[in-house]
């Protein structure tokens, strides 16, 4: 998920699972499983349980789009490899000519 720099982790991952809750909906998926590193969201989602924030319209589209599926559930691991994440990190920090002068 690509999102601006500002907005609050929370909120990019509950937009990140809305729409990949809808793209498992358009292909006719029945059964979803999340793993994530954030217990805070995992015990929310899994609980149904309101946002009293900005993002509650977001879990709203999410609650409504779960009710489409026969499973869902979202696990809670401890550890998720950020490798990905650093290498984009950098990349996105490095400023490079893009032509030799």
């Amino acid at each position: 998920m690509v999102a601006p720099s500002e907005e609050h982790l929370d909120g990019t991952m509950l937009k990140g699972i809305r729409e990949t809750l809808q793209m498992l909906k358009n292909y006719y998926h029945q059964r979803v499983t999340f793993y994530m590193c954030h217990k805070g969201i995992v015990t929310k989602l899994n609980g149904m349980t309101t946002f009293n924030n900005f993002w509650g319209s977001v879990a709203r589209d999410i609650y409504t789009l779960i009710m489409d599926f026969v499973h869902f559930q979202c696990t809670f691991i401890e550890f998720i490899d950020k490798t990905p994440l650093n290498y984009l990190r950098g990349a996105q920090n490095r400023r490079e000519p893009l032509l030799a002068e």
